[in-house]
């Protein structure tokens, strides 16, 4: 489209209107508001297992936890235990060192049925062995989750051992996840 301008003036004076038009534009383009991306949704939380549960974490003494807190053993520890008072197997099994490989879907499914922690208390704590093996003795009520009057108390040996710069990785000593193996 052309336009037919009577003279050289109007000509300049539309170019200037035009190109005051052009500007106003970019300017109020570059200073509106902008649209906000929509923000990325949070990171979905996992949902707890319905039959989770806090772990009832005792220690017969100060000292046992301060023992546990010098080597480093005792977020690894807890955290493992409180994986399975959660009922998260699959964390548990990034924990876990066993006899022979064993799938985590395996794993997982495995300890559907695992029984509630109803009491959790540390009675010992032993040093470390010529292997830095660290065997922790833990007095733990498991109760049925399929019929609660049911219940089963235990001393457990808890055995630990460092893995890549002192990471702990907890020792499994179940018979039947080992192929009937002792874990020591």
């Amino acid at each position: 489209m052309t336009f037919a301008f009577k003279s050289s003036t109007n000509r300049r004076q539309f170019q200037r209107l035009a190109l005051a038009s052009v500007a106003l534009g970019l300017v109020g383009c570059a200073t509106a508001p902008q649209a906000e991306a929509p923000a990325a949704p949070a990171p979905q939380q996992p949902i707890p297992h319905p039959l989770a549960r806090p772990l009832p974490l005792i220690f017969k003494t100060p000292e046992l936890r301060e023992a546990l807190n010098a080597i480093g053993l005792l977020k690894p520890f807890t955290a493992y235990w409180t994986a399975y008072a959660q009922r998260d197997w699959s964390a548990r099994y990034d924990m876990e060192k066993f006899q022979k490989d064993i799938e985590r879907f395996f794993y997982v499914n495995y300890h559907h049925a695992a029984w509630w922690i109803e009491s959790f208390q540390v009675t010992n704590v032993h040093p470390a062995d010529s292997k830095q093996r660290v065997r922790i003795e833990v007095e733990v009520l498991f109760r049925s989750i399929d019929d609660p009057k049911q219940s089963s108390s235990q001393l457990l040996q808890d055995w630990w051992m460092p893995h890549d710069q002192r990471q702990w990785q907890h020792m499994n000593s179940d018979p039947m996840l080992n192929d009937l193996k002792p874990a020591l």
